[in-house]
C-alpha cells in the first residue's frame, strides 16, 4: 500500500471535527469516572479510544457513501480527488469495522458494562445506517444525524460512563 493511499485513508477518517466534537464527552466521562475516588483510567482511556474509532469509521463510511455527491459539495474528499480508489476504501472500511468490533469486545471484557456495549453498538450502527445502503438515511432525510449523536451522547453521559 502506497503512502498516498495511506494518506487518503487518514484524510477520509479524521477530519478535525471528529476529535473536536468528542471533546465534551471526554470531559464528561472523566468527571463521571472520578466519582469521588481514584478513577480506573484504563477503562476510561479504552472507552475514549473506542469512541474516537467509531466516529472515525462513521466519517469514513460517510465519505465512501457520498463519494458521488461529494464532487460538488466536498471536492477535497480523497475518493473524489483520486487519492483513494473505491475498492481500497471498501476494503479499509470493512477492516475498520472489524477493528471496532474487536475494540468493543475488549471494552466489555474490561468494564463488564453490557449497557455501555449496547449503547456503543447502537451508535455504531446508527452511524453506518445513516450513510450506507440499504438504509442511507442521509439521502432520504428521514433521520437527522443530531438525533443519533444526541441520543448516544445522553445515554453515554447519563449512565454508561460509570465503570463499576
Amino acid at each position: 500500500m502506497s503512502s498516498q493511499t495511506m494518506l487518503g485513508i487518514w484524510k477520509a477518517n479524521f477530519p478535525p471535527w471528529v476529535v473536536s466534537m468528542l471533546f465534551p464527552l471526554w470531559i464528561g466521562c472523566i468527571i463521571l469516572g472520578l466519582d469521588g475516588g481514584t478513577p480506573e483510567w484504563g477503562p476510561i482511556i479504552l472507552f475514549l479510544i473506542v469512541l474516537i474509532v467509531i466516529m472515525a469509521v462513521a466519517e469514513f463510511a460517510n465519505n465512501y457513501g457520498d463519494r458521488d455527491e461529494d464532487s460538488l459539495y466536498y471536492p477535497t474528499n480523497p475518493l473524489v480527488t483520486g487519492q483513494l480508489d473505491a475498492g481500497t476504501a471498501r476494503t479499509a472500511l470493512i477492516l475498520e469495522n472489524i477493528i471496532v468490533g474487536l475494540l468493543l469486545l475488549a471494552l466489555v471484557l474490561v468494564t463488564q458494562n453490557y449497557w455501555l456495549l449496547i449503547t456503543m453498538i447502537a451508535g455504531w450502527l446508527i452511524g453506518l445506517a445513516y450513510v450506507l445502503p440499504p438504509f442511507r438515511f442521509n439521502a432520504s432525510g428521514t433521520i437527522r444525524m443530531g438525533f443519533g449523536i444526541g441520543t448516544s451522547s445522553h445515554c453515554l453521559l447519563a449512565d454508561c460512563c460509570r465503570f463499576e
